[in-house]
């Protein structure tokens, strides 16, 4: 038996978060804030959920069992679960590119110890 978290877009032109089991009798409806949540995925351990909030970017954690959820970082476009449960991620700011942003960071998956992975090595041409 396992879980499976997806993303359905609703008629209101939006998209929210589900969950079902492996036979999909069980279905639940995760979120219901009408702001387009996407790319959901389990943990590791099966513990949490996350997903990237469209509305500005920002990753969520969602605790399973207590159905608490918080933001781990802002500016994402991307991420991946590591086994180890920490998180890699797409810092972006649609606004700027620099050295800190459009590079990819690692985390603990409650959002601390943060640390850059790469760095953007450009040059501005006029």
């Amino acid at each position: 038996d396992f879980t499976i978290v997806y993303q359905r877009y609703l008629s209101k032109g939006t998209t929210e978060i589900f969950m079902t089991d492996s036979t999909g009798n069980e279905l639940y409806q995760l979120t219901n804030n009408n702001l387009s949540e996407e790319y959901p995925q389990l943990s590791d351990n099966g513990a949490f959920f996350s997903y990237i909030s469209n509305f500005d970017l920002s990753l969520w954690l969602v605790n399973l069992k207590t159905k608490s959820s918080f933001m781990v970082t802002d500016a994402c476009t991307g991420y991946s679960w590591f086994p180890n449960g920490k998180i890699v991620f797409v810092n972006y700011d649609y606004t700027r590119i620099d050295e800190v942003k459009g590079t990819l960071w690692i985390m603990d998956s409650d959002g601390t110890n943060k640390k850059q992975l790469t760095k953007n090595c450009f040059k501005i041409i006029l």
